[in-house]
C-alpha cells in the first residue's frame, strides 16, 4: 500500500511539472518552475530548466499551438461546459481556451472598446474584430463601402467623403455622380458648359436664336413677331393723345382739349374776369365789393390809408385811418380819390368804419358824401350817429346810393369827422346798384 501511494505521488508530481505554451510563450506551472517538452524546445532531456515564463519558444508557429499542447493546471476553469474550479459558475470570463470578444451593439461583426475573453459570445460582446467607428449603425464599419452623399465616415478610415461641385457648372462630382448637366447644344468642358451651337440670327432683331438664347430684346411697348420688334399701341383708358407708336388714341371735339389721354372741356375765358367758362365752371370770382357784368368785375375799392386818398385830420392806424378827440379837430379825415374810371350808372358806396363807444349818445360822429369834383356838386350825403353802430371797435358798412354821370367825371368820396368820438375808417367801396 505504501508503495502504491508513493507511486501516485511521483506520478502527480510529474504531472504538475507540465509547462503551458500559449501563443508561443512559456507559462509557469503551479510551483513557478517551467517544463518544456523536448520536442517543443528542441533540446535534450525531459526537464529543461532555466526557461522563464514569457520566454519565446524557439521555432514556434501559430499552427503549433494545438489543444493538447496547452497545459491547464489542475482545478483551473476551462471552456468545456463544466465548473472546473467549483465556484458555482461555468465557463466564466478568463477561462482557459477563451476568445477575445468586443462590444458590438449594432451586430455588424465589428466591435469597440476593451475585449472580454469569453468561452462564448456575450450578450453585446459578440465581435472578434476591433475597429468600428459608429457602433449604433450596422452600415458603418471597416467592411462598409463609403457613401459619398452623406456626412458619415462609412468605412471608418478616418475620412468622410463629399461631392465636390464648388465652382463647377457640370462634370463629375467625385462621388460617381454629376454636378449638373449642360443644356441642349452645350458641352461640358473643364467643368464649364460651353455652347456647341451656331446662333441663327440673320435678318432678326429679336426672338430665339436656335441655341437656347435670343437674337435681341424688344422695348417695353414692343413685341417680337417673326424676328421683328413691333410697336404695341398703348391706348388703354385713353380716348385721345399719343399711342406710343407715333399715332394717336383719338381726337377731341370742338371746345375740348386732350388732358392726359382724356378729352375734357376747354374753358372759354379769354378776355373774361368772371362768369361761366362754358364747361360748368367759372372764369373767376369778383371781390365782395364787386359784381360781374358781361364777364367783367365792376366795383372800386379805395383803402383809407392808401396814397390815393387825402386827409385833413387823423393818422394811419393799422389797416385804416383814425381820428381821436385828444389829438385831432373837426375836419375831413378822408377825401378822394377823384377816380375818372367809373362809367355812368347807379351805384352804392360802402363806408367801412368803427367807433369806440356806440352807447354814449345819439350825436352825429361823421358826415358822408359823394361829390362830383368835375361838376362841383354833391351827389349824395348823410350823417352817421354814434348809436347807428351795432357795437364798439367793430367794423361796420354804411351805404350811400348815388347816380353817376360818366367816366369823364372825377369821383370824390368824403368823410367829415365831427370831433366827438374816436372813428376809424378802413375803406370805401363803390359797386353798381
Amino acid at each position: 500500500m505504501k508503495r502504491i501511494m508513493a507511486a501516485l505521488v511521483v506520478l502527480f508530481s510529474f504531472a504538475c511539472e507540465q509547462t503551458t505554451i500559449r501563443q508561443g510563450k512559456v507559462l509557469p506551472d503551479d510551483d513557478g518552475a517551467v517544463f518544456v517538452p523536448q520536442e517543443d524546445m528542441g533540446g535534450g532531456g525531459t526537464d529543461e530548466r532555466g526557461v522563464q515564463p514569457g520566454d519565446d519558444v524557439p521555432g514556434w508557429q501559430p499552427e503549433d499551438n494545438k489543444p493538447e499542447d496547452i497545459y491547464v493546471p489542475p482545478g483551473a476553469e476551462q471552456c468545456n461546459g463544466l465548473d472546473d474550479d467549483d465556484d458555482g459558475e461555468v465557463d466564466e470570463e478568463g477561462a482557459y481556451g477563451c476568445t477575445d470578444f468586443f462590444l458590438d451593439s449594432d451586430q455588424d461583426g465589428w466591435g469597440i472598446g476593451a475585449a472580454k475573453c469569453l468561452c462564448q459570445p456575450g450578450v453585446n460582446h459578440t465581435a472578434t474584430k476591433l475597429g468600428d467607428c459608429l457602433d449604433d449603425s450596422p452600415y458603418v464599419n471597416p467592411d462598409a463601402e463609403e457613401d459619398c452623399y452623406n456626412i458619415i465616415d462609412d468605412d471608418c478610415d478616418g475620412t468622410a467623403q463629399f461631392p465636390d461641385c464648388e465652382g463647377k457648372q457640370c462634370g463629375p462630382d467625385g462621388c460617381g455622380g454629376q454636378c449638373a448637366t449642360c443644356p441642349e447644344n452645350h458641352d461640358c468642358v473643364d467643368f464649364v458648359c460651353k455652347s456647341n451651337c451656331t446662333p441663327q440670327c440673320v435678318g432678326k432683331e429679336c426672338g430665339a436664336n436656335g441655341c437656347g438664347g435670343t437674337c435681341g430684346t424688344c422695348q417695353g411697348n414692343e413685341e417680337c413677331s417673326g424676328g421683328t420688334c413691333l410697336c404695341i399701341p398703348s391706348c388703354a383708358g385713353k380716348n385721345c393723345g399719343p399711342n406710343g407708336c407715333g399715332g394717336t388714341c383719338g381726337s377731341c371735339g370742338s371746345g375740348q382739349i386732350c388732358d392726359t389721354g382724356n378729352c375734357v372741356c376747354q374753358a372759354q375765358c379769354a378776355g373774361k374776369e368772371c362768369g361761366a367758362d362754358s364747361c360748368g365752371g367759372s372764369c373767376g370770382n369778383c371781390s365782395s365789393y364787386q359784381t360781374c357784368s358781361n364777364f367783367q368785375c365792376l366795383g372800386w375799392k379805395y383803402e383809407a390809408e392808401s396814397g390815393g386818398m387825402g386827409h385833413e385830420q387823423g393818422k394811419k392806424e393799422g389797416d385804416g385811418w383814425a381820428c381821436n378827440t385828444n389829438e385831432h379837430t373837426k375836419n375831413y379825415m378822408l377825401y378822394g380819390p377823384y377816380d375818372t374810371g367809373v362809367p355812368a350808372g347807379n351805384y352804392v358806396a360802402y363806408f367801412r368804419m368803427m367807433v369806440d363807444n356806440n352807447t354814449a349818445g345819439s350825436d352825429t360822429v361823421v358826415k358822408l358824401d359823394i361829390a362830383d369834383a368835375t361838376a362841383n356838386n354833391i351827389k349824395a350825403n348823410k350823417g352817421v350817429k354814434r348809436n347807428h353802430f351795432n357795437g364798439a371797435f367793430s367794423y361796420q358798412d354804411f351805404s350811400l346810393s348815388f347816380s353817376w354821370p360818366g367816366a369823364s367825371h372825377k369821383l370824390e368820396t368824403r368823410v367829415q369827422w365831427q370831433g366827438t368820438a374816436y372813428i376809424k375808417i378802413d375803406r370805401v367801396t363803390v359797386v353798381p346798384q
